[in-house]
This record gives C-alpha cells, sequence and structure tokens, in this order.
C-alpha cells in the first residue's frame, strides 16, 4: 500500500515505480515425468485429453505432443542430466525424466491438475 498526502492545495505529488523485473508475476507450473522404458509408447493425459509419446522421443518430439492438447499453448520440457530421450531404463538409482513448464494455457491458470499416465 502506498499512502500519499499534501498540505498545501498547490501541492502536486509525483510518485514513480520502477522495477528491472520482466516478469508478470506468474509461477510457472513444472510438472515431472519419470519413464523406464526401452520401447513403445506411453500416454500422459490432463483433462479428458491423452497424447502418445514414443519411448525415445526428443524434446521437440515431446512439446509436439503435449502441445497439440487443446488446452496447451506453450510449454517448455527440460531433460534430466545427460538425457536426450523420453525415457530410460531403471539403472539402480534413476530412470529417464523430464520437465514440463506450462507457459501458457487455454482457459486454465493457477494450480493445474497433474498430467496422468
Amino acid at each position: 500500500t502506498i499512502t500519499t498526502s499534501a498540505t498545501d492545495i498547490d501541492e502536486v505529488q509525483y510518485l514513480v515505480i520502477d522495477s528491472s523485473y520482466s516478469g508478470n508475476g506468474e509461477i510457472l507450473e513444472v510438472q515431472r515425468v519419470m519413464c523406464d522404458a526401452t520401447g513403445g509408447t506411453f500416454g500422459l493425459s490432463l483433462g479428458d485429453e491423452t497424447v502418445y509419446i514414443a519411448h525415445d522421443a526428443d524434446d521437440n518430439d515431446i512439446k509436439e505432443a503435449i502441445e497439440s492438447m487443446t488446452m496447451i499453448d506453450q510449454i517448455q520440457i527440460d531433460f534430466d542430466g545427460d538425457a536426450t530421450t523420453a525415457c530410460a531404463p531403471f539403472d539402480g538409482s534413476a530412470a529417464g525424466s523430464f520437465a514440463v513448464t506450462f507457459q501458457s494455457l487455454f482457459g486454465m491458470a493457477g494450480d493445474l491438475p497433474l498430467m496422468v499416465a
């Protein structure tokens, strides 16, 4: 809250608020997908839509599939570690995994429902 007051009727108060912040104040939702597979496809559902992704899909293939859902406008895909494909076999400590950052949606905002496999 910013409050100002003037004691002289001819006084003009001028207030400038500036920031180097370039965002819009929104926190983007990030959901993580883990996939332990060496073949086939897997489905991801959000709402009443499902897309199918090949186990060896790269980030562009995953992005294209998820963005084909009607409520999704733009997402970003980031693989964990040195991964370059959606899935990898479990090696005793980890399987393939990637993060989906929801950057722009149609008709939705805030806390999104989780994608379901």
